[in-house]
């Protein structure tokens, strides 16, 4: 069983000495579910960490695709609606006239905050 961080690298480095793996599941997923299966940590979309106080994430090499940490919704209820009427933004991608919003947060790059007295 993986409680600690030494414990994940220990199994990860048996792991890595297995060459290829053929994932478990296809599409996106199939990464994330494979690794938790070899690590014997069960799938879950709980809100707490996979083992001990970490929380597991893979992706596959040079994928564009963003790793999603957590996701909150503000309070009060229906916030994201008023949000989302008041600064949302029309969009081809989805068949209605509804407005869409959506906002990311990166650890990627350096983002200057200014503050205006």
């Amino acid at each position: 069983m993986i409680v600690t961080l030494d414990d994940f690298i220990r199994e990860y480095e048996k792991i890595k000495a297995y060459g290829w793996i053929k994932t478990h599941r296809s599409g996106p997923t199939g990464i994330g579910k494979t690794l938790e299966d070899l690590l014997g940590i069960p799938e879950n979309n709980l809100d707490e960490p996979d083992f001990g106080e970490y929380e597991l994430k893979s992706c596959r090499l040079n994928s564009q695709s963003m790793l999603t940490m957590f996701t909150r919704a503000p309070q009060p209820a229906r916030a994201n609606t008023h949000l989302r009427k008041k600064y949302g933004y029309s969009s081809n991608a989805y068949n209605n006239n509804e407005k869409v919003l959506h906002s990311t947060l990166t650890a990627a790059r350096f983002v200057p905050i200014c503050r205006i007295v």
